[in-house]
């Protein structure tokens, strides 16, 4: 009887629509990340590794804010699509050759590859909006972002960056937090 309910109250599971995460504002974001850059996309291919899909995105650095990158950056997200099969991380950041972005990444110590500080929170898209360079929050409907309360509770938060900063005080607050250490 014991594994009948087992079972049973597997068929009724569903899985997670939504990540929820504490915010990070741009001086956390900066503090967590090795390295800061802003670049483009310029490849991106997925894997198997570990029985699980793992896509390596290549970016091209073109301006360096903390730490030193090097040209050339290969930035490590779990999902993607292959062999047919896709598969998703909700709340993780995605990506599209050609897309220019800002980006908060923490280096992998076993590999020369980064990962994304924050899931989605640490991928940032550069965008033309009316004439001049905006930096944005990309489209994350899947992750859901609170702050905690002086009380202890939680609460729904909301980022500056929904709405677009343009880049050159984006980077004054990047600096900003830089010299805040």
């Amino acid at each position: 009887m014991r594994w009948i309910l087992v079972i049973l109250s597997f068929s009724f599971a569903t899985p997670a629509a939504a990540t929820v995460a504490l915010r990070h504002d741009l001086r956390s974001l900066t503090r967590a990340a090795d390295v800061v850059v802003v670049g483009e996309v310029t490849a991106q291919q997925a894997q198997w590794r570990g029985g699980r899909i793992v896509t390596e995105v290549e970016v091209l650095t073109r301006l360096a804010v903390k730490g030193a990158p090097g040209p050339k950056l290969r930035v490590e997200v779990l999902g993607g699509e292959l062999d047919g099969l896709g598969q998703r991380v909700a709340g993780s950041a995605s990506f599209v050759v050609g897309e220019r972005v800002a980006l908060f990444l923490e280096r992998v110590r076993s590999r020369p590859t980064f990962r994304v500080v924050g899931l989605s929170q640490g991928k940032l898209i550069v965008t033309l909006r009316g004439g001049s360079l905006v930096v944005v929050r990309g489209a994350s409907g899947d992750l859901t972002l609170v702050e905690r309360r002086p009380n202890g509770t939680l609460s729904p938060a909301q980022s500056k960056l929904s709405s677009g900063l343009p880049l050159d005080d984006f980077l004054v607050e990047l600096m900003t937090a830089l010299e805040d250490g």
